[in-house]
């Protein structure tokens, strides 16, 4: 299910920021870097987001290509199982790849253009662009949290695409008699609670908690 943001602008335009930047470096740079952490997890929530709707989308088009199941409660429980191990362990790449000719080529495009982005954020963005060659402290300049926003955007809007993807495939299945009621929503629903479900809190080796 796509994740809706809280708010579709920022409340302060980038040239305000990088005035008070330029006029009051030492008071600015702390609250700037507290901000562009807010936004960068606000982006990879989306992108986690954008991944558990691709892991649906497979599993939707995996569906349409095999036969109807004669038990519908035991192929939905065993797609259910499927995307726990899609989310856990598969790619985008991956996911993206099992949709090669199978889905609407602009949707494979904009999955395209996200990956890389999606690798950049989880593996450097911060890394790169928060500090410099050999430096040791982090140094954070106004064009980000609005670069992160952008990207945030980005991921939620294809994620919504995706899920309407989905949902016309899916309605092609069967008949509206053959389809189990709520058979997409319960899908989605558990998607959801993967996705946004409450993690085990994380403790040092050795503690007796997650690691």
């Amino acid at each position: 299910m796509a994740l809706e943001i809280v708010s579709d602008k920022l409340p302060f335009n980038q040239e305000q920021i990088e005035a008070v930047a330029s006029a009051y470096p030492t008071l600015a740079q702390p609250l700037l870097q507290r901000w562009v952490m807010a936004q960068y997890g606000a982006a990879m929530l989306q992108v986690q987001a954008f991944e558990a709707q691709l892991a649906s989308l497979v599993l939707t088009v995996r569906a349409k290509e095999r036969p109807p199941s004669k038990n519908a409660k035991r192929a939905l429980e065993k797609s259910l199982r499927k995307i726990t191990h899609l989310l856990e362990h598969a790619t985008a790449t991956e996911m993206r790849n099992e949709l090669e000719g199978r889905v609407d080529e602009a949707i494979l495009d904009e999955i395209d253009f996200l990956i890389p982005w999606r690798n950049r954020l989880a593996h450097r963005y911060l890394r790169q662009r928060l500090t410099g060659p050999g430096e040791k402290t982090i140094k954070a300049t106004p064009d980000m949290p609005f670069e992160l926003f952008e990207i945030s955007n980005a991921f939620t809007a294809a994620g919504r695409r995706v899920e309407q993807e989905q949902r016309a495939i899916m309605a092609t299945l069967a008949s509206p008699g053959e389809v189990p009621p709520g058979l997409v929503d319960t899908i989605t629903l558990v998607i959801s609670e993967l996705v946004v479900g409450k993690p085990p809190r994380f403790k040092a080796r050795g503690t007796g908690g997650a690691e």
